[in-house]
Order: C-alpha cells, then structure tokens, then sequence
C-alpha cells in the first residue's frame, strides 16, 4: 500500500507539472482543458440553477450506488431494468442542462468569430433534438458498454486488464465524432447533427487527446478515495461524504466537458491563434 501511495503522489504531482508548463507556454489543448474547468466553476455564479440540479442528479446516482455496493438485494432483475430507465432519464435531462449551458457561454467562446451574425436558438426551441440526440448517444454507449464487457469477460484470463483498456479505448474513439453534436445544436447549426460529426472529424486528434485529459482527474479522485478507504476505513457516513465528493466534483467534470466541446467546435469552425484572444477563454 505504501508503494501504491509513492505511486500516486508521483503521477499526480507529474500531471500537475506538465499541465501547469502546458498552460504558461499556451499549448493548445491543456489551455483549452484548464479553460473548461474556469468556465464550469464559473457556472456557480451564472447559473446556479443549473448546477444545482446536475448535482443533484449526479448525488443521486452516486448514493444509490454506493448504498447498493453495501446493501446488495437478492433479486437483480427489477434493479437492473431500474438502473436502465435512471440511466435513460439521466443521459436525457444532462443533455438539456449541457444546451443550457451552451447557449450561456457561446458569446465569450465565439467573440472574435463573427457572433454577431450568429442566430443562437432559445433553449426550448433546441429541447426536443437535444433530448433526442441525448437519448441516441445513451442507446449507443449503452450497447457499445455492454459489447465491451461481453468481449472483456471473454478474454482469456491473462489478457482481462489489456482487454478492458483496449475496449475503454474502442469505446472513447467510437464515441467521440458524436461529442460535438450538442454544440452545433445549441449554436444554431444547420444540419447539426452532420455538421457536427463532420467537424469532429476533423478535429478528432484533438478532440480524442482532451478526452483522455479529461478522463484522468475523475481517476485520480477515485484511487485517492480508494486510499483513503484503505488507510482510514469507510464506514456509512464514509460512504456518505465519498458521494458528496465524487457529486461535486463530477458536477463540475460535466460542465468542464461541455465547455471543452464547445471550444474545440469553435476551433473547427475557425482556428484558435492565440487563445486568450478569446474573452471565453481568458485568464
């Protein structure tokens, strides 16, 4: 354990120095990173509204699925069709707080991109595709998570580990030309949904390199917790704050998301120089 805790300080402080040397030289990408991340803290101040209920929905899912880590019932079957509905519900109503978001934060992001002759929609104009588009993203990685997990528990037994990595890998470049889908939506695109995809494909290195970016503080939070478990013992009202740490911090992970999305959609459409040429993305 002790090894295990070197390790962990070490890859974090290592993150934390590349990303702050990253973002002094302007290096495009973790600019972009740091830059989500202000924009979703930001939110508490914009909208709190907004947030408040993306971390309520994110609270809920993380206490329910700690309570049942804990208090596991007899009878899968009914859980299992429950978790698929919350699941479906959940990917719908983040899909209308992530086009709230971006219709907010569209005007500092595109200021020096012609906005003017941009002809943002409102946001229940935007509703139903968003929840749609939201709802078709969720079927898709539902059943790209579950080929993954029927190829992973397939493997042979040596090749598990390198199974699960190459299919969390499979499934993030299966799933990434759909992430500026929402983006394109919210700004008024025609033809969103192909322009969006066309778009990410031309910045799909870009976009794939931010992903796993992004993907790398939620795990970090979560070993962190895991040692925390370990070294101190977590007992219900350990379970408790472990929730109310991932809920806050995944509130604002989804946001820092969103953000990033959008920025790399702005980049596509005209490429960013200097980004704090942009007043979205300004110190």
């Amino acid at each position: 354990m002790f090894e295990r805790t070197i390790l962990f300080a070490g890859a974090a402080f290592l993150a934390a120095l590349v990303l702050e040397v990253s973002i002094r030289r302007q290096v495009l990408p973790f600019v972009i990173f740091w830059r989500g991340w202000k924009l979703s803290v930001r939110q508490i101040l914009r909208d709190p509204g907004n947030l408040l209920l993306v971390f309520g929905l994110i609270a809920i899912g993380s206490l329910a699925e700690n309570y049942l880590a804990i208090h596991a019932p007899s009878r899968t079957t009914g859980l299992l069709v429950a978790a698929v509905i919350w699941q479906a519900g959940l990917a719908l109503a983040l899909a209308l707080c992530a086009a709230r978001f971006h219709l907010s934060i569209v005007p500092g992001i595109f200021a020096d991109a012609d906005y003017e002759r941009m002809k943002l929609p409102q946001w229940r104009q935007i509703a139903a595709m968003v929840a749609l588009v939201g709802a078709a993203v969720w079927l898709l990685g539902y059943c790209v998570t579950i080929l993954s997990n029927v190829l992973v528990l397939n493997s042979p037994a040596g090749l598990i580990s390198v199974s699960a990595i190459g299919m969390a890998l499979f499934a993030q470049v299966l799933l990434a030309p759909l992430a500026l889908i929402r983006p394109a939506i919210a700004c008024g695109a025609a033809q969103p949904v192909t322009n969006g995809l066309r778009l990410a494909m031309r910045k799909l290195p870009l976009l794939l390199f931010l992903i796993v970016i992004l993907a790398l503080p939620p795990l970090l939070l979560q070993f962190g917790l895991g040692l925390l478990q370990a070294f101190a013992g977590m007992g219900e009202a350990g379970h408790v704050f472990a929730s109310a740490v991932i809920a806050v911090f995944g509130t604002f992970q989804f946001f820092a998301y969103e953000a990033v999305t959008l920025v790399v959609l702005r980049d596509a459409v005209r490429p960013i120089v200097d980004p704090h040429a942009i007043s979205g993305l300004r110190p």
